[in-house]
């Protein structure tokens, strides 16, 4: 998995092309978990919401993205793979906003294909949320025809 997300962090287009040696060094690795979690990152993105930095918002989510790969030796693997779920679902609501499209496609396209971030659920969960934990039929590949 480590290595999927690495290469498809590289071969994303728009990211920001900025060392990550002087990200680490603006950003020590307390300054980036206070930033990406509960409740400097909910403050964080209401603020990008409700003014409409949208532009700004994708920009400071990818260098995040940048620092969390940086950082990933010293992060847990929970810590890691939340903070990517988190940071990921940022950027295509970004890019949704920004209406980038073809971008948004593209992201959304190589998530589902190259890096899994799924989320598991509690045993009560399909008892609580029924049909709606069911797949989508256009998220499963069927042959033609059929």
């Amino acid at each position: 998995m480590v290595d999927n997300v690495r290469k498809f962090n590289s071969d994303l287009i728009f990211l920001p092309q900025v060392d990550s040696n002087y990200l680490a060094g603006k950003f020590s690795l307390e300054k980036y978990r206070k930033i990406v979690s509960y409740p400097t990152w909910n403050y964080v993105s209401h603020a990008i919401y409700t003014t409409r930095s949208y532009e700004n918002g994708l920009e400071g989510s990818l260098l995040l993205l940048r620092l969390t790969e940086y950082y990933k030796p010293k992060l847990e693997k929970k810590e890691y793979e939340s903070n990517l779920r988190q940071l990921y679902s940022f950027v295509l609501s970004m890019l949704d906003r920004l209406d980038r499209w073809e971008e948004y496609l593209e992201l959304w396209d190589k998530l589902f294909r190259e890096v899994p971030l799924a989320d598991t659920y509690g045993k009560g969960a399909r008892t609580f949320h029924g049909q709606k934990m069911e797949p989508n039929a256009y998220l499963v590949d069927t042959p033609k025809g059929g």
